[in-house]
Formats: structure tokens, sequence, C-alpha cells
């Protein structure tokens, strides 16, 4: 038999991580979550952190190129009426 708990505890508003290697989630509420993390979790999390961020990154990238690009084109727009 397998036996599973979920906690839904909210939104984390900030985190520390203690000197004893414990992370303290802060919530909305301002109660907090306390977890122990193992070194080889820790690698895996920053590992999956540096891909998101790196995903989340090229995308503001495209979006701004995106941006710049469609105000070059209305300011050359602009340029030719004249």
């Amino acid at each position: 038999m397998k036996i599973t708990q979920k906690v839904e505890a909210g939104s984390a508003k900030g985190f520390w991580i203690t000197y004893s290697d414990e992370w303290q989630f802060t919530l909305t509420d301002d109660s907090q979550v306390n977890v122990e993390v193992s070194d080889e979790l820790m690698r895996q999390i920053a590992e999956k952190l540096n891909e998101k961020i790196a995903e989340k990154d090229a995308e503001l990238l495209a979006e701004a190129k995106e941006k710049i690009a469609a105000e070059a084109e209305a300011d050359a727009g602009v340029e030719d009426v004249e």
C-alpha cells in the first residue's frame, strides 16, 4: 500500500536557507514552511531552476526583440510618410 500526502501551503513571499541548510519559505500569511534538503536534491533543484530561468530569459529576449522590431518598423513608416 502506498500512502502519499500533499500539503498546499499557499504562495511563498520569501525564502531563506538557514545555517544548518534547512530551507525556510515564508508564506503570504506570514507562516513558515521548513524543509530539510539533501545535497543531491539541492543540486537537482538548482539544475531545474537554471533551466527554467534560461527559458524565461529566452522568452523575454524574444519579446523584447519583437517589440524593438515593431517600433523600428513603425518609426520607418512615419519617416516614409514625411
